[in-house]
């Protein structure tokens, strides 16, 4: 056991633990990139149309694609008709 190739638990937990946090660094990471750009996007569009309704729009449209999205994604079950007779 002396060379160093052995893997105990306590190894391998970290091992996956590290893998775990730097894909999900790398996760938050990409959303703030993508959250810092949408931010920019959004006011490059109000400073060139000089009105705040425009970004606003803008902003419920793509959220109102994304909301469509998941709820689309939902598992739908039929409504309950009310308690069993």
């Amino acid at each position: 056991h002396s060379n160093g190739s052995t893997c105990t638990p306590a190894r391998a937990f970290r091992t996956v633990a590290q893998v775990y946090l730097e894909t999900r660094s790398d996760a938050s990471l990409l959303a703030a990139a993508l959250a810092f750009f949408d931010v920019v996007c959004l006011g490059a569009l109000w400073y060139g149309t000089g009105n705040l309704a425009a970004p606003m729009a803008v902003a419920l449209a793509v959220n109102w694609v994304d909301y469509a999205a998941l709820h689309a994604a939902l598992p739908h079950e039929p409504a309950s008709q009310g308690p069993d007779r």
